[in-house]
């Protein structure tokens, strides 16, 4: 915020003058200065806290899925762009993290998720496990969980059964 007010207060003084005396360099100008209004925090504005786990169905661990936790805003809606999501390992273990601005960051924002578990496009070995449908979408998955600022209290089992 303090950057766009200062650039407005910048241009509103410069304008005159400098588009006068040199149109292009007042437009060179301008421009700069709105590439430096996107170079802000690359980090997340909601606190992050590390979570882990592990995907089971049917009691068997799941190698190689994708877990995603996105944000609950209502009993309807999720918020994708605070998704945090993490593949599992042999043993079905996962962690998780966030992106933002390109960067990622370990963990998951504080709140209430729905949580999605399904197979990858780039899915290593022969043959993928078949998960149930509803798991892997937002709107029908049962699972849910809230993360917190504990993080021993942010290490999940997600139990998955075939059986609907």
């Amino acid at each position: 915020m303090f950057v766009l007010t200062l650039t407005l207060n910048v241009l509103e003084n410069l304008e005159m003058d400098l588009y006068k005396k040199s149109p292009a360099l007042f437009l060179s100008f301008a421009f700069s200065l709105t590439l430096l209004m996107g170079c802000g925090s690359s980090g997340p504005t909601e606190p992050i806290t590390p979570v882990t786990g592990t995907v089971t169905l049917d009691g068997s661990p799941l190698a190689g899925v994708r877990v995603s936790f996105m944000s609950v805003v209502d009993e309807k809606t999720v918020d994708i762009s605070h998704t945090a999501a993490g593949t599992t390992d042999e043993s079905g273990a996962f962690t998780l993290s966030t992106t933002y601005s390109s960067k990622k960051h370990g963990g998951a924002v504080h709140g209430e998720h729905v949580v999605i578990v399904r197979v990858p496009s780039s899915y290593k070995g022969d043959n993928p496990p078949e998960i149930p449908a509803k798991y892997g979408n937002a709107e029908k998955s049962p699972l849910r969980f809230t993360v917190t600022d504990d993080e021993a209290a942010n290490n999940f089992k997600i139990e998955l059964t075939s059986g609907g």
